[in-house]
This record gives C-alpha cells, structure tokens and sequence, in this order.
C-alpha cells in the first residue's frame, strides 16, 4: 500500500497516476493532513512507502517529517515540495527522508524516485549548486544525523522558547524524560548549556520553520490543549 500526504489534489492525483503506473498492484490511501496521515498509518500495517508534502494544514517545514520518522520509522517517507533548493533537500535527507521529489519533478523522475525507495535506496535531484558551498550544510547535517528524532524535536522546542514541561507535553513524556534527553544531548554535542544548545538549534532551523512553530503551538494554547 502507498500513502500519498497532500492536500492538493491535482499533485495528489498526479502522484496516484504514477504510483499506479508503476505498481499496478499496489493499493493507493490520501491523506490531505498530517492527523489523518497518522490515522492511516495507525490502522494499516502494509504501507509500502508514503509521500510527504512539506506544506500541510496542520504541519510546515521538517515537522511533519520529524514527526513521522519518529514514530513510524520503518516505513519510508519521501519528501515532495515545491522547494527544490539544495539545502533544504540535503536537510530532508538528514532528517531521514527516505527521497526527496520536488514538484517540478517529471513524470519519470517521480517514478525514479520510487522505484529507489521500494529497493531500499534513496533518491534526490541532481544538486544545482556548487560544490565548494556544501561546507556549512555537511556540518548540519552532520549535527541532525547524531541526533534521536526525540532530541531534534526537544531541539525544536527550544527554538520556540518553550520550557522543559511545554515541551514534555509536546512529546507525550514527563518533565525528568525531557532533562533526561537533554543531558544525553548535551554530552552528545559537546556542550554544556541551554543556551549552547539553542545556538545550535537556530543553525539547524529555518526561521520560517520556527515561526511555523510557533503558531502550532498558540494554535494548541488557544483551544485549550496546552500545558498551565
């Protein structure tokens, strides 16, 4: 089974045209959000692979990404975004992006794509940009692949300015998980602080992403789900 996340349906329809194309016998399940994403993924046991749209309702940026890498690990989640930079493709990859497909991509680079992952392999776009800039973005990516998926989300958290117990309720775990991830983290990066460690966040996340964020989580304020 393939699980196509987008909510735009023409993208979801030409995602479905190619799937089928190449898998005639693979069964086909959409999702147009992250939550009903999770609930496919919850009630099914055989998805294949699922295509993972960067920009959804209810997720933006690499949280969604995040989010299903760490609890649904072993099924592969590529990437399609109308974001083809190198940079945000190499930060998809690190975050365990099994592809990445911009949507720009042809019809035969899409079924490319997939073909890789149903192997086992990986697949990304030809790079654009020159080999003498990938310094600055190998020391990041470096810096996420160390990382649990629970410590980058920890780490996100901290870009957001929330507290130890925010971000506890965030994750689902007590408050002495958290200081536990933290510790482990800090040793991991070589550091000693908070404030070291938000340094680091800030190189790992957009300010887009951030803001993005942030009004996930006044969104949880304003309906009552977040923590006193």
């Amino acid at each position: 089974m393939a699980l196509i996340v987008d909510d735009h349906p023409l993208f979801r329809q030409a995602l479905r045209t190619v799937v089928r194309s190449e898998f005639p016998q693979m069964r086909i399940v959409e999702a147009e959000t992250l939550a009903d994403a999770r609930q496919t993924l919850n009630s099914n046991d055989d998805i294949a692979f699922m295509t993972l749209d960067m920009r959804l309702p209810d997720s933006e940026g690499f949280t969604g990404l995040m989010q299903m890498r760490s609890d649904f690990a072993h099924i592969p989640a590529i990437v399609v975004s109308t974001n083809s930079s190198d940079t945000t493709i190499e930060r998809a990859m690190a975050f365990g992006a099994a592809g990445y497909i911009p949507k720009c991509s042809s019809r035969d680079d899409i079924a490319t794509a997939l073909h890789a992952v149903m192997r086992g392999d990986t697949w990304t776009p030809p790079p654009q940009e020159p080999a003498n800039e990938n310094a600055k973005r190998e020391q990041r990516a470096h810096l996420i692949a160390i990382l649990s998926p629970a410590q980058l989300r920890i780490l996100m958290g901290l870009c957001q300015g929330l507290r130890n117990k925010q971000i506890a309720f965030q994750l689902g775990v007590t408050e002495n998980t958290v200081k536990t991830y933290l510790t482990a983290m800090y040793r991991r990066l070589g550091i000693s602080s908070r404030t070291e460690a938000l340094l680091l966040a800030r190189q790992l996340f957009s300010d887009d992403e951030s803001a993005a964020m942030e009004a996930q989580w006044a969104n949880r304020t304003e309906t009552g789900n977040a923590p006193a």
